[in-house]
């Protein structure tokens, strides 16, 4: 048992770890070097990770090379040297010229961070887009905006991690997904909206692991029904009475959404979202094996603490984002990399150490922004005999100085702690950071000026009465909280509302909405998403779209498993609904069986 020094928390190294490292040696020189047992515990290991991913915080700056403007993950005063993206992969500048020789007399990572002060960063991370210039660390994406971690997709607006998925907007996690809308963690679904852990589906609102089902309203656990809402059978002619009555306004819409939330709680929760795996441990798993602690991951083989690696991911540990990878340790977005540890954006690299923003290279140690090079060390170039030579002087180096195999200090990362996604799965206030000596960013994007700005309570609730003179307008958020910590009963509802064929209550209206922002920061609606709403008959949002990603990811579970009995059969289980939680989990088998 270990103590974090970070933490102070226990936490085990496994054997089966242990032999991953063992894979990962270096050989420099005919020298093996292992990778050293890592001396964090796995949160704190990912939290060191994530402060280097910015995804959500973009700034309007000039590039350095032009003096155009550009939009940009660095604020216009970072001290970094920040490039367009059409610039940086340009031939009008060479990272080579910022290459030193290594100082034995110093830390290595004092030298790396000199580095990275120096050489020019690439302004924002779009591959093969077209028409979606704002899509950060997104590949194939067309004619989309502020889409984030995805791989193709199309006429997508404000989605997180959809892959191959077209005509989607405020989307989470979703595969294969098309005209739907606040959909998580979905899979083949057509026209949803504001539905959970659903696959093979199509027009399912407000429901909640459903598969196979067809035209259901509020729904939780059903497999190949149709015709449902709140999980009873209605007639054709009564679910589009509903449907239609629901889909009248914002305020019903947002009623009958919470209600549906308070309406799953009465049903069994499977314990893990684990598909065609084997010996596996984590949640969110597709076609996996022998993988532990991995979540949100598919086609993974021998890997442990991986998280959001699309596309698979093999003898891998402690990475993100991390698709096509082999022998990959402590990696932040290594796509399609080979033997490789501590690197940092960096695609298409093999046998590479300490590297960021490096792209189609091979055998570098200490480099930022190459591209197609080889045998470097600090960006400086070297024949491979000598390459060879100096590695070993350097590891020696590295341990002497209680860096090698180390991931790089969270002080090195050029983003403040609360502008990357370290802040979603591990938040800290102001002085909670400052207190570890970690940086906190209070630069606020001036707001760009339009006709007028108007609250969103004064909005009009049915979307037919929205004008297009919207698309000039801010809207200004409520302020009020956000469901989760405004959930009601609904005997705290009133009671008028929309009554089912026997007069029962299915859905009761509020004289307010259940769900609000916590902040008034203005926002504006885009043409494209104001076309989409109107499409589908949905009301446009109250709230700004960095709140909106931010309530989803509350309805997240946590990235941690917890024990727990089976709420049926009292087994001890492994899940990630924390025993505090008030959901009844069951364990898998239990759980088939309570919906077939």
């Amino acid at each position: 048992m270990n103590s974090c020094p970070s933490c102070h928390q226990p936490f085990t190294i496994t054997d089966f770890e242990r032999s991953l490292l063992k894979k990962m040696a270096f050989t420099f020189g005919g020298k093996v070097f292992e990778i050293p047992v890592p001396t964090m515990c796995p949160d704190c290991r990912q939290k060191e990770r994530l402060v280097w991913r910015n995804e959500r915080s973009l700034y309007r700056r000039k590039c350095d090379l032009t003096g155009k403007p550009i939009i940009s993950f660095y604020q216009p005063d970072s001290p970094y040297t920040v490039y367009a993206q059409d610039e940086w992969w340009s031939d009008r500048w060479d990272a080579l010229q910022y290459g030193k020789e290594f100082d034995f007399n110093r830390p290595f990572f004092d030298q790396f961070d000199e580095l990275l002060c120096k050489v020019p960063h690439v302004g924002m991370m779009v591959a093969y887009g077209e028409n979606s210039d704002f899509c950060a660390y997104s590949g194939y994406y067309k004619n989309s905006y502020l889409c984030v971690s995805g791989m193709k997709g199309e006429n997508l607006y404000y989605t997180f991690f959809c892959n191959d998925c077209t005509n989607c907007t405020d989307c989470y996690g979703c595969y294969r997904c098309e005209q739907s809308y606040e959909c998580l963690q979905c899979v083949n679904v057509y026209n949803g909206v504001a539905s959970k852990n659903c696959k093979n589906s199509s027009d399912i609102f407000f429901s909640e692991n459903c598969e196979g089902c067809q035209n259901v309203i509020g729904c939780y656990g059903l497999r190949h029904q149709q015709y449902q809402i709140l999980n009873k059978k209605v007639s054709k002619e009564e679910f589009e009475r509903v449907k239609k009555e629901i889909f009248s306004g914002y305020q019903s819409y947002q009623a009958f959404l919470e209600q549906s939330r308070q309406f799953f709680l009465q049903f069994p929760h499977q314990a893990l979202q684990i598909i065609n795996t084997e010996n596996c441990t984590g949640d969110y798993l597709l076609n996996s094996r022998n993988s532990s602690q991995c979540y949100f991951s598919e086609n993974l083989e021998d890997c442990a603490n991986l998280w959001n690696v699309p596309q698979g991911s093999k003898d891998s540990m402690d990475s993100n984002y991390a698709p096509h990878t082999e022998l990959v340790y402590q990696g932040v977005s290594p796509v399609n990399s080979y033997h490789t540890i501590s690197t940092v954006f960096s695609w298409d690299c093999k046998e590479s150490l300490y590297a960021m923003e490096c792209f189609y290279s091979d055998h570098l140690f200490g480099c930022m922004g190459l591209k197609h090079k080889s045998y470097c060390i600090l960006n400086k170039q070297y024949s491979k005999d000598e390459y060879e030579k100096l590695m070993p002087k350097i590891v020696e180096h590295l341990r002497q100085t209680d860096e090698w195999g180390k991931f790089f200090p969270m002080k090195l990362s050029p983003f403040a702690y609360n502008e990357t996604i370290a802040q979603d799965w591990f938040p800290m206030s102001k002085e909670e950071a400052a207190n570890k000596g970690w940086r906190w960013n209070e630069y606020q994007e001036p707001i760009q000026k339009v006709e007028k700005i108007i609250p969103a309570a004064l909005l009009p609730d049915d979307l037919k009465k929205i004008p297009d003179d919207v698309l000039n307008w801010a809207i200004e958020g409520s302020g009020e909280l956000s469901g989760p910590e405004r959930s009601r009963s609904q005997s705290e509802m009133r009671s008028e509302g929309l009554r089912g064929e026997n007069n029962e209550v299915i859905f009761a209206k509020e004289s307010e909405s259940p769900i609000g922002e916590v902040t008034k920061r203005p926002f504006k609606i885009i043409p494209q998403e104001l076309e989409f709403y109107r499409n589908k008959n949905l009301p446009i949002p109250r709230k700004s779209p960095p709140q909106r990603h931010l309530d989803r990811q509350r309805r997240l579970n946590p990235r941690k498993l917890f024990t727990r009995a089976c709420g049926k059969c009292q087994k001890e289980i492994q899940t990630t609904f924390s025993p505090e939680r008030p959901e009844i989990v069951y364990c898998e088998c239990c759980y088939l069986e309570s919906v077939y």
